[in-house]
């Protein structure tokens, strides 16, 4: 996993210099991206939910994976440093610049991860006795390649499975 995160950071900025606040909140972005994709769901439950590394680190209400409010600065604070002041227009370029890096990561990063997974499957599947292919009443992650909110694939179980005869 941490090869993963890794290939793509490096790939995503490339030869970029970015300054520290950029890069600062690119990993937090990043560590966002990489701790709340699904892990499994929880059975018990009447909805799908899916088990993320984030709710076992700071869990939050049930299926929230945004970040939680932070209190405003505190202006007393002997070590409260505030930004330089800037126009509106470098603003929100900084925004956008950060924006663009992320969304580059997350399609980075989903595609070699969910590479990562078929092959871990395919190591699994040498031994035969460790085969697990999917079945009715499974859960899986539905691929949606127009959803724009990363990370928010839907979950979705398996009512049939057809059978296809597809020649190798």
């Amino acid at each position: 996993m941490v090869g993963l995160v890794k290939y793509s950071l490096k790939r995503t900025v490339g030869k970029k210099l970015l300054e520290e606040e950029e890069l600062r909140t690119l990993i937090s972005e990043v560590q966002n991206v990489v701790n709340s994709r699904p892990l499994n769901f929880i059975p018990d439950s009447e909805q799908i939910i899916p088990l993320r590394p984030v709710d076992f680190l700071i869990p939050y209400e049930e299926g929230n994976s945004e970040f939680p409010h932070l209190p405003k600065a505190d202006m007393e604070d002997p070590d409260y440093r505030p930004q330089k002041k800037t126009n509106k227009e470098e603003l929100v370029e900084e925004i956008r610049k950060a924006s663009d890096r992320i969304n580059k990561f997350w399609e980075i990063w989903t595609a070699e991860y969910l590479l990562a997974l078929r092959e871990r499957k395919n190591n699994i599947k040498k031994c035969p006795s460790a085969e697990n292919p999917p079945k009715a009443g499974d859960i899986v992650i539905i691929r949606d390649d127009e959803t724009k909110n990363r990370g928010v694939w839907k979950l979705g179980k398996i009512e049939k499975l057809l059978q296809v005869n597809v020649p190798l």
